[in-house]
């Protein structure tokens, strides 16, 4: 299946597979936290992990069972609360709903769990962490629905015929939706559920998924686009289309994920994969910085998959940027190999990378020692 056109929505929704799921961190609003999404294959269990940057402590505080069907995923989305208090994470469960855990951090308060019912294919919203603004969550897919973190309350607003990605930025919701190869761009409002188109574009052997970025103040917005292994960056000032930016090439292949602005705006950060020079079956997932005026892209190496890129990769192993933009943060929390948090220091010249391993779960552990 040609998972790329599926995950845009613009040829059709397919049933996904746990790999669609993403599994990126999310810094805490002060940036001193960091939750990681995380899946034990023997288990069947999710899990979330919270590392303290300030004690250099991980530890793992949630778990939950999983359907581990393939009308659902196997890894919970994760977020936090607008004031840092409270992680929330988001996971599929059978029967097209969608569980979502309020979890109080460093209080005796208890854990809240809401269902969110009829989203059908609902591992669609949770490929980018649900946005939240004020009290509500909102979950995109197939529908577009809006829980209310205090009340339980649901209000949802129907698609035709479309898929529809939501991604929060500050106080505003973006959205990409598509259709017929035909792809668009826009706000939601978040009170009555309805889109506020700004840019069209053309989705034809589209290479990015649902991934844009958008600038501080919301006046632009780049959005991964071009072939599947020669993408390309397109941003847009408005409705209109400035610049694009050649990323990959037939020669250089390369595979962009979500992306960032930097903090001076002069640098889109990329998650992206390429064939290592070491192992041309295997594939490796880095950091890259590409540049908007167009100068040398920089790439730094975060860790080596083995076996041949799959086509979903973009898409389940993603980046985190921290709210000062000084940090990047990755996981391999998802792979058959080593897992780990790995954090770039973007201040630094040579991008120090520091490696926090992520240990096996206590059953696990307990197992393979036995053993």
């Amino acid at each position: 299946m040609n998972s790329r056109n599926h995950i845009y929505g613009l040829i059709g929704i397919a049933a996904f597979t746990i790999y669609v799921l993403a599994c990126r961190p999310a810094f805490s609003p002060d940036g001193r936290r960091i939750l990681i999404p995380s899946f034990d294959s023997e288990s069947k269990r999710i899990a979330v992990l919270l590392y303290d940057r300030d004690t250099k402590k991980l530890s793992r505080f949630f778990e939950a069972s999983s359907p581990g069907t393939d009308k659902a995923g196997n890894v919970a989305s994760v977020t936090w609360a607008t004031d840092g208090k409270q992680a929330i994470a988001v996971w599929p469960q059978a029967d097209d709903k969608i569980m979502v855990a309020m979890l109080p951090l460093g209080t005796a308060a208890p854990t809240r769990l809401f269902i969110v019912p009829d989203k059908k294919e609902a591992a669609i919203s949770l490929m980018l962490p649900p946005p939240i603004v004020g009290r509500h969550l909102f979950l995109g897919g197939e529908t577009i629905s809006r829980l209310d973190l205090e009340t339980g309350e649901i209000n949802t607003a129907t698609i035709e015929g479309e898929a529809i990605y939501l991604e929060s930025h500050r106080n505003l919701i973006f959205y990409v939706s598509g259709r017929d190869k035909a792809g668009e761009v826009g706000t939601l409002d978040p009170e009555r559920l309805t889109r506020n188109p700004i840019f069209q574009f053309k989705a034809d052997n589209n290479a990015g998924g649902p991934f844009l970025a958008v600038t501080r103040d919301g006046s632009h917005i780049a959005l991964v686009t071009g072939e599947e292994k020669a993408p390309s960056i397109a941003v847009y000032g408005g409705s209109e289309l400035i610049r694009t930016i050649a990323v990959g090439s037939e020669s250089k292949p390369i595979t962009l994920g979500n992306i960032f602005w930097s903090a001076d705006e002069k640098t889109i950060y990329a998650a992206a994969f390429r064939v290592p020079t070491n192992d041309p079956q295997g594939s490796q997932f880095e950091l890259c910085e590409i540049s908007v005026a167009g100068n040398q892209m920089r790439e730094t190496p975060l860790f080596q998959l083995s076996g041949s890129l799959d086509d979903s990769a973009a898409c389940f192993l993603q980046i985190a940027l921290s709210p000062d933009g000084k940090t990047v943060a990755a996981s391999s929390a998802l792979c058959e190999e080593e897992h780990a948090l790995y954090l770039v220091d973007m201040t630094r010249s040579k991008r120090k990378v520091t490696k926090i391993p992520i240990p096996e779960p206590p059953a696990r552990r307990s197992k393979t020692q036995k053993n």
